[in-house]
């Protein structure tokens, strides 16, 4: 799985909201969120995804929840692996966040570690699957056009009595 953004929009502007947000994270959420997602489509075409989605109000939790689903697997994410705006973690780990993450919280529960992943973003990235041999030629395409894209997980079958998404 490849996130083509850093996630962290909905905790910079909440955090800016409080008086939190430092000048220069607040200034690199409005780049991300100008930033178009229509070169990392055009990047994701030419590499066939197998899904794909763009990742908003539900967070990557939700999005990723919703893929999933539709396809009847199960996927593993590595959270040191996930991209975040600057400022973004360390807001969160003073408990900032947007009033829509208590409810996207549903799928992963409360704890630190998946504050990024219940976000709600704005104008957020694309979560494109990509089978592995053609995901590192995805991911150096999306990087060469200056795109801050990570591989952040895969997919596995899902396992009886076990959630969509398991964390490593």
């Amino acid at each position: 799985m490849i996130l083509t953004k850093p996630l962290g929009t909905g905790i910079i502007l909440a955090g800016h909201m409080r008086g939190n947000t430092r000048a220069q994270w607040l200034i690199a959420a409005i780049e991300s969120m100008r930033t178009t997602n229509a070169t990392a489509a055009q990047i994701a075409m030419a590499h066939r995804p197998r899904a794909g989605t763009d990742v908003t109000g539900f967070g990557l939790a939700g999005h990723l929840h919703e893929m999933l689903e539709a396809s009847d697997v199960a996927a593993v994410l590595r959270l040191d692996q996930i991209p975040a705006l600057p400022g973004a973690r360390a807001l969160a780990s003073h408990g900032i966040e947007s009033t829509l993450a208590p409810d996207n919280r549903r799928l992963l529960g409360n704890t630190p570690e998946t504050a990024l992943l219940v976000d709600p973003q704005t104008s957020g990235g694309l979560l494109l699957g990509l089978p592995p041999s053609r995901a590192a030629e995805c991911l150096q395409a999306l990087r060469d056009a200056g795109l801050n894209a990570a591989i952040i997980g895969e997919i596995e079958p899902t396992h009886a009595g076990a959630g969509r998404i398991r964390l490593e």
